[in-house]
């Protein structure tokens, strides 16, 4: 593991204002309180210089020393566009001046302690979120759980995964969370967190980059970067990765929208406008779909060429972490709603197709049901004949598109070489809206695990609870269990059952009021029906934009 000890000049704190002092400078946080417990804060560290003038579509470069700092407020969030339904998520400012993180502790933490580290890659469909937004705030977990913690931010979008082929322009926001890893590695002491001891989490997009830091071939040329994974809603699978042919013409397709075209002069060009006009030119310009229009492309540097047939061939190769990976019972709820799917109570078979491409385009997702036959009669075997009503068939269709398939090939196939693999379905059902979706319609929504294991909302919001007390208990189960596994190799255990390993027999652990062991993946069937692609190679892409 890539460490470089810090040397330490000296650590003072008061929990009125919390100052390290080292290497990186003297950087001064601020104390909050999450339930009874006094937290730490160190808000918009750099760890990235400004990705702006000539490090705009470069490679970033890190920061080094911060002076005498303020660490006092979370730093700008990465832009990312004001369009729907994403705008109302967003809370905290853009700017292209964004590669910011923050490290939370508990209040008495030294620099020798060593604690356990926990590091937050966000989601957000690579397109939105930061470190600060409150839906990945990590100071209770620091708090409750008495680990360092760390969250940050990374290039979304267009100025994050856009590409071309013959530029330092391709996968810059998987370029930007390494370098974040990297920071981890050389300045957490300082805190009074173990490089050693470095478990990377994340949810939807997040978790996506998690599994991607897992397979990536640079692990094999930079050294592991951390010791264990927790991956909730998500792996990088076909679904997500764009081929760079596909992945260039989206790029060069806003590019033109913002007047910029030709070869030679095009990244000189798109470095020369204002932000404003290429985010514009992205959320107006007829390149496609704006959601999942730039995400991870297969460079042939941080993903191989063939990404989906590397996964399914290559397990030997990744890095070998212990993990704890899953999913929430209803992942495509919100999805289908944000669809327009609606919540028709009956469908005729031609109807509930109809909704099904729909979904489809919305999401582009690799599926072409027009003039087949077989694969109709298997999205309606498989979702709208098993399932009481139309809208929960849309729920698991998108589910198994997005989240359910490819995470179950992953964790069968990486199991093979890792005996350390925990799964988890979450069915709890939350007893209060959080993240603008009420669980009364939703059930065990996306995010609803990472809303538990992390306990992002149990921080008040201006002296008002943001949590039910019957949500919190659960919560505080499930931190626990988090933090532990960040703390130890021990078998996880949650609420007194013990976690089984993955293995041939297919035991997860399903997270309930009660919870309980369950073998063999319910979905294996219709991934195999409707998605097989997951379980071959990389299926082609069905448009060019």
């Amino acid at each position: 593991m890539l460490v470089v000890v810090p040397i330490l000049l000296c650590v003072s704190r008061t929990f009125a204002e919390p100052v390290v002092q080292g290497r990186l400078g003297r950087i001064r946080g601020t104390v909050r309180k999450v339930l009874d417990v006094d937290v730490e804060s160190f808000l918009g560290i750099p760890y990235a210089e400004a990705p702006i003038g000539e490090l705009r579509f470069a490679l970033p470069r890190a920061f080094g020393s911060v002076g005498d700092f303020e660490a006092t407020k979370y730093g700008f969030s990465c832009p990312q566009p004001n369009v729907f339904p994403l705008q109302q998520f967003s809370n905290t400012t853009d700017s292209e001046d964004c590669l910011f993180l923050n490290v939370f502790r508990k209040a008495g933490t030294t620099s020798s302690d060593m604690k356990a580290v926990v590091v937050l890659i966000h989601g957000g469909g690579f397109l939105w979120g930061s470190g600060g937004h409150v839906e990945f705030n990590m100071a209770p977990l620091a708090g409750i759980g008495d680990v360092v913690t760390v969250s940050f931010n990374y290039r979304l979008g267009f100025l994050g995964f856009g590409y071309l082929e013959n530029s330092e322009f391709k996968n810059l926001g998987l370029f930007d969370q390494r370098l974040a890893l990297e920071w981890v590695q050389e300045n957490i002491a300082i805190f009074g967190g173990d490089p050693e001891r470095v478990t990377l989490i994340g949810v939807s997009a997040g978790s996506m980059s998690v599994s991607t830091q897992i397979v990536t071939p640079l692990n094999s040329q930079k050294g592991n970067l951390f010791r264990a994974a927790f991956m909730d809603a998500g792996v990088i699978s076909s679904t997500l990765i764009n081929e760079p042919r596909v992945a260039e013409n989206r790029t060069r397709c806003v590019a033109r929208a913002a007047g910029c075209t030709g070869d030679e002069n095009l990244i000189a060009c798109l470095r020369g406008l204002e932000l404003a006009d290429i985010q514009r030119s992205g959320e107006t310009a007829d390149c496609g779909p704006i959601i999942l229009r730039f995400t991870p492309t297969s460079d042939g540097i941080f993903l191989p060429e063939n990404t989906q047939e590397y996964l399914k061939s290559n397990a030997g190769n990744f890095l070998k972490v212990k993990t704890l990976i899953g999913y929430a019972q209803n992942e495509g709820s919100m999805f289908a709603a944000m669809s327009g799917a609606g919540h028709p109570t009956t469908l005729t078979d031609e109807d509930f197709l109809d909704v099904i491409q729909e979904i489809i385009r919305a999401y582009r997702l690799r599926v072409e049901i027009d003039g087949d036959e077989r694969l109709k009669d298997a999205i309606l075997e498989n979702y709208l004949r098993e399932f009481v009503d139309p809208f929960t068939a849309f729920d698991q269709f998108i589910g198994d598109a997005f989240f359910y398939c490819s995470s179950n090939s992953f964790i069968e196939n990486y199991a093979r070489v890792n005996g350390h693999v925990y799964v988890y379905r979450f069915d709890k059902v939350m007893e209060r809206k959080y993240f603008s979706f009420d669980p009364k319609i939703f059930g065990a929504y996306h995010m609803s695990p990472f809303i538990h294991f992390t306990g992002a909302y149990l921080e008040d919001s201006e002296g008002e609870r943001r949590v039910a007390d019957a949500d919190q208990e659960y919560m505080l189960e499930a931190m626990k269990v988090l933090s532990d596994f960040a703390k130890s190799d021990d078998t996880p255990v949650y609420r007194g059952l013990k976690w089984p390993r993955y293995s041939e027999d297919g035991d997860f652990l399903v997270i309930d009021k009660e919870p309980r062991v369950s073998s063999g993946f319910p979905q294996r069937t219709r991934c195999r029906s409707v998605f097989p692609y997951f379980e071959n190679t990389l299926s082609p892409h069905r448009e060019e934009l």
